[in-house]
């Protein structure tokens, strides 16, 4: 039985060009303001966009994660947004949140290949959605000592440790 090597070159182009157009992403764009678990953050950093890179391991999942921490003791509780993208990595903490009220942020992190910012009581946050049933929590935020804007971030799996 002779084989074709024109065949089976044309096959194996095909399949490489149709591989590759799978695994393609698009041009990453900043994430609507959402309150449904989209699982989204996003911001502009002095006019560069800041999202998370995708994990493209199995499932292709955002590299986003949220926790919240309560303290029987104190009575408070921290809710911390990490985000980790190309153009830089990026943590918020909220002292106490509450939904539709303006807070605080108690402390930003931001670190890219050119700048590492540790700053506290710097931005301001607003929780629009904070739902520890189903662990969903929504919102955006600002940080102007760094020219953060537009944030938003729409986040499910909200992980909840008890102190």
């Amino acid at each position: 039985m002779k084989i074709n090597i024109f065949f089976i070159s044309t096959v194996t182009l095909l399949l490489i060009a149709v591989a590759h157009s799978c695994f393609e992403q698009k041009e990453p764009e900043l994430p609507p303001e959402t309150q449904t678990g989209a699982n989204t953050f996003g911001c502009y950093v002095n006019g560069v966009l800041l999202v998370p890179t995708y994990s493209g391991i199995i499932f292709d999942v955002p590299r986003l994660e949220a926790s919240l921490y309560i303290y029987f003791q104190s009575g408070d509780s921290v809710l911390n947004i990490k985000s980790r993208g190309k153009n830089g990595d990026c943590s918020l903490f909220v002292l106490n949140p509450e939904e539709n009220i303006k807070k605080t942020l108690m402390r930003v992190t931001f670190t890219n290949d050119y700048r590492d910012y540790d700053g506290r009581d710097v931005g301001e946050i607003i929780i629009t959605r904070f739902d520890t049933i189903n662990r969903i929590f929504s919102g955006t935020f600002v940080v102007k000592n760094i020219g953060m804007t537009q944030g938003r971030f729409d986040i499910r799996n909200l992980s909840i440790t008890k102190y």
